[in-house]
């Protein structure tokens, strides 16, 4: 879920006293134990999307993927999940392209599940108004540049920022005091906007959003996806790899590159906003970051413990391309605790991490010093 100040912490907490309590607790009880039901549904709700982002893993999966999550495949889980104090993040594609998307919230609102939405932003400003009557708690916009040149590289879409920005506006202002849906403007470094990611502040600072987001481009080489099909061909695990695939070359940015990088991590630290999220911000871990270093055996992830990832067609994902069964033939509780997904929560407790894990965004990245 998205990060905000403390005392929204406190009136999420009373809002939704079951995630707050799972929250402390899971940590304590379920640590490297799969928790008695997915704490976080990751719903890839639809594979449309009206940009083409290149660090994006879902548009590699389109036409596999054609379908979409109904209303009432979104109810059978949260029907059946929302004693256990789970939450939802509604994603695709484009989520505001689903034809059900509002109906989808509000159901969840009224049982009481936190709920946030991911989108690139470009439909904002048409559905400002059912985004806040809907009763969501959370929304990640997507946006990696503050002018439109840099924006239009990411989706290859004309006049986006200038639509992304005016949506973000719009709902600020219809919200109000009320300030939910929390905002977060969520920025991906790249090699398009390395040399201008840092002037966004100025813009989610003038807008007053309430929280900027900075991570890593997510990226792979062949050494790494050669690695992953020899586990999955000894595990019979997913041999799926998230991010970009860079070739043969291990590195992402030059050394130039990185230097101007790591000096504009350094001025916007020195802003001390603590509004200001940045996934990985010492010199050393991003030198070692874009350079290919693996990760060490220290870095965690509680992903196949605590969430799933259901895309349109019904396929439960565990990690990376491993397919742990479908909806329509399963309840998503039996998935859960069937014997396929036991084996490779097995398999993943005892290598520690996965050639797959190498730059994915659900792993807490760490390097040995």
């Amino acid at each position: 879920m998205i990060n905000t100040n403390f005392s929204k912490k406190i009136n999420l907490a009373i809002k939704y006293p079951k995630v707050a309590i799972n929250t402390l607790l899971d940590p304590i009880l379920f640590n490297k134990k799969e928790t008695k039901f997915p704490r976080l549904i990751n719903c890839f709700i639809t594979e449309q999307c009206n940009f083409r982002c290149p660090m994006c893993h879902v548009g590699d999966s389109r036409q596999k993927y054609s379908s979409v999550l109904s209303f009432s495949d979104i109810k059978k889980i949260a029907d059946q999940g929302h004693k256990y104090g789970i939450s939802f993040q509604l994603s695709g594609g484009e989520p505001l392209m689903h034809p059900e998307i509002f109906k989808i919230i509000k159901y969840l609102h009224n049982k009481k599940i936190p709920t946030a939405l991911v989108t690139n932003g470009l439909l904002l400003e048409k559905y400002a108004q059912d985004i806040v009557n809907s009763g969501l708690d959370f929304l990640a916009v997507s946006l990696d540049g503050p002018d439109e040149p840099t924006q239009y590289l990411r989706g290859f879409v004309k006049g986006s920022f200038r639509q992304i920005i005016k949506g973000i506006t719009k709902i600020i202002k219809i919200r109000g005091k009320n300030h939910f849906p929390n905002i977060r403007v969520a920025t991906v470094i790249n090699k398009s906007n390395l040399l201008n990611f840092d002037k966004i502040y100025p813009l989610v600072k003038k807008m007053k959003v309430d929280q900027w987001s900075i991570s890593h481009f997510f990226y792979y080489h062949n050494k790494i996806k050669t690695a992953q099909n020899n586990f999955y061909k000894k595990n019979h695990t997913g041999n799926d790899v998230w991010g970009q695939n860079m070739g043969s070359n291990i590195e992402y940015f030059t050394k130039v590159q990185r230097d101007i990088l790591k000096n504009k991590i350094s001025k916007i630290l020195n802003y001390k906003n603590k509004k200001i999220i940045i996934s990985i911000n010492d010199k050393v871990d991003l030198e070692k970051y874009y350079t290919g270093v693996i990760p060490s055996k220290k870095s965690s992830c509680v992903s196949p413990f605590q969430q799933v990832f259901l895309r349109g067609n019904g396929d439960v994902e565990i990690c990376h391309g491993f397919i742990a069964g479908n909806i329509h033939q399963d309840s998503l509780l039996k998935i859960w605790h069937s014997e396929k997904v036991n084996n490779f929560r097995k398999i993943f407790t005892k290598n520690k991490t996965i050639p797959a894990c190498f730059r994915c965004c659900a792993l807490d990245i760490k390097f040995d010093k």
